[in-house]
């Protein structure tokens, strides 16, 4: 068994979890801890995202887009559960299990342009990171202290009808972790994995569609795929199934104001799946649940250390509206 010592071989781990917990999710990794912190980018510009249709399904079809209202306002709960196993140099470490962590995403609907795009207010509340047995407390205070200041944290957005992300600008962020930011802030993205991109075409039933990559992930190229498949449609929502995989080719992994370290991915895959139902009618109306599972090989020199490590973990990803008004 490998001998984990506090310290140095913490700090390899906590570098590891969260480059892993980004890739789980499909979302930039976090930075590792920078020498002297620096706030995150009020603006964000848009990270184009856009689905490609694959089968247009079965007769009768029909374009589907969002409806919104001035003043319409949704709720969205997120809850995300990750567990990692972890072997340095072919010996295993204890099995990691982390702190669940949840959070409340309120918006409101303040404008609809003459173009159709949706202009809305959106703010980060009730932010928490919940104590389980077996979490480990070093990783449970570091994960507290990367999510200090989320709350509260607004964002104005503008997308199209069909969910398209225009631009994104935050505010209230001069507290955030860099470490986590992109996590949390990528909003666009994680929307877009439970499929709130609507595409262009008309689509029917058993109608299939792609959210393609690569992606380019904190300086890493990432292959990404996400297909989904139309099983009911209404005038009000949708239900989808998706399937979605990842990987990378070796590659250095940049590690931002960390002269002398160094870390390279040698191979990374992800498999994984869920439902989901999509309202066209409120405001973050997205609910279903995303499991994944990821298997990333590094090399690293880091902090004194050199070595290779395997990382295994599986997360799930559940989101569900709240009251609609």
């Amino acid at each position: 068994m490998y001998s984990f010592r506090p310290g140095r071989s913490f700090r390899v781990l906590s570098l590891a979890c969260g480059l892993l917990c980004g890739l789980a999710v499909a979302q930039d990794p976090p930075a590792a801890p920078p020498v002297e912190p620096a706030p995150p980018p009020a603006q964000a510009e848009a990270k184009k995202l856009t689905v490609t249709l694959l089968d247009a399904g079965a007769e009768p079809r029909r374009t589907l887009r969002y409806v919104a209202h001035v003043g319409q306002k949704g709720t969205l709960n997120v809850s995300m559960r990750m567990a990692m196993a972890m072997s340095m140099d072919g010996e295993e470490m204890q099995q990691q299990t982390l702190p669940q962590f949840r959070f409340t995403i309120v918006g409101e609907v303040k404008e609809i342009a003459t173009n159709g795009d949706i202009h809305s207010r959106m703010e980060y509340t009730d932010v928490k990171v919940i104590d389980e047995p077996g979490v480990d407390p070093m990783m449970l205070g570091m994960m507290e202290e990367m999510c200090a200041g989320v709350t509260g944290m607004t964002a104005a957005c503008i997308a199209t009808s069909r969910g398209e992300t225009v631009s994104v600008k935050y505010e209230n962020n001069q507290d955030l972790d860099p470490r986590i930011a992109e996590q949390l802030t990528d909003l666009p993205r994680m929307l877009a994995q439970f499929g709130a991109i609507l595409p262009e075409e008309s689509v029917g039933q058993g109608a299939r569609w792609r959210l393609p990559g690569p992606i380019d992930s904190g300086g890493m190229v990432i292959n990404t795929s996400t297909d989904f498949t139309l099983a009911a449609l209404s005038d009000t929502e949708m239900s989808l199934e998706s399937t979605a995989t990842q990987t990378a080719d070796p590659q250095d992994v940049p590690i931002p104001d960390m002269p002398g370290q160094s870390l390279r991915l040698k191979s990374l895959k992800s498999d994984g799946g869920g439902k989901m139902r999509v309202r066209f009618d409120r405001p973050l109306g997205v609910e279903g649940e995303v499991k994944t599972e990821t298997t990333v090989e590094m090399s690293f020199d880091l902090f004194g250390e050199d070595g290779t490590m395997k990382q295994r973990m599986s997360m799930t990803m559940t989101i569900a509206p709240g009251e609609a008004r």
